[in-house]
Parts: C-alpha cells; structure tokens; sequence
C-alpha cells in the first residue's frame, strides 16, 4: 500500500503540469483500510483537487460504511465499479462477495447521494448452469445494466481450475 502523501502528490502532479481531468483508481483493496482512503479523500479536498478532477475506482464494497462512500463523493470520486461478478444468489455463495442484497444496499445509498456503483459480471464461474447464468443476466437486466460479461478462464493449478476438474466440467488433472 502507498503513502497517501505519495499518491496525492502524484494526483497533483498530473492534474496542474498536464491536466488530466480524469483518474482511475485501479486497486481491488483501496476500501478494505478506511484510514488510507479516507486520509487520499481528505487530502484531495484539502489541496483543492477534488473539484478539478472527477475519479473512478475498481474496488471491493465489502465492510465498507456509508461515510466512506459520501467523503468519496465529496472528493471528487464519480464511480464505483465493483467485483459483484453475478446476479446469482447461490453463485455468491460460491465466490463468497457481497451478498445481492448487500450490493443492493450500497447501490441505493450511492444513487441517492449522486455516486452510481457498478457491478462487474462474470460468466462460466465455477459450478455456473444455464439457470444460474440467466438468473444473473435477469439481475443485471432489472438494474437497467447493459450486459458486457467478463468470461472466466479456469487457469490450471488454481482452485478454480482443480474443482472443475472435480465436478467433471473440463477434463485434466491438477
């Protein structure tokens, strides 16, 4: 994890010498410690750049409150896109996310204080049937989401790749 001061000085940097107006935050954990995030926040605020720049961020929701999400606002942060992966109830279970109720949740804080939250989705996860699939795509669908799956590739030697082996849906061996 990077120093806050760091990554601030880094923003500013890119912001007055060659005005970049727009920044991705591509990190799965910038949530996870509240402290960090919320001391880039502040910093972004306190150095007058949230106003002149409007940022995304690719992370997890998991833990995460309510105050962390309205100070991301405040500090310029204009999306959340986050690894939901399916619209399955038994499929969440599997990859152990968010629950669909607890993204639910999260969805309709952002709505209401103007930070829309994105989920990614995930076809041919591990254990997926053609119900689990279309169950998924429904969701996505009832969210008003356009439908642009990620596929997942089952690497061998990973834990994915070795319990598809075992339920007999690609042949090999670990």
């Amino acid at each position: 994890k990077r120093d806050p001061e760091q990554v601030l000085d880094e923003v500013q940097e890119v912001v007055e010498t060659y005005g970049v107006r727009r920044i991705m935050f591509q990190d799965q954990i910038f949530t996870l410690d509240r402290k960090h995030t919320q001391a880039i926040c502040e910093g972004l605020i306190a150095r007058g750049l949230a106003p002149k720049i409007e940022w995304r961020v690719q992370t997890r929701l998991n833990g995460m409150k309510n105050e962390l999400l309205r100070l991301m606002k405040d500090a310029g942060c204009a999306e959340i896109y986050t690894g939901l992966e399916t619209g399955s109830d038994e499929m969440q279970g599997e990859i152990s996310k968010l629950t669909l109720d607890e993204f639910l949740e999260y969805r309709a804080f952002g709505d209401s204080i103007g930070l829309p939250i994105s989920p990614n989705f995930i076809f041919g996860l591990p254990g997926e049937t053609y119900e689990t699939a279309m169950e998924s795509a429904r969701f996505y669908h009832q969210l008003g989401f356009a439908i642009v799956p990620n596929v997942n590739i089952t690497y061998p030697q990973t834990r994915y790749h070795g319990e598809a082996i075992e339920r007999e849906e690609i042949a090999g061996n670990n």
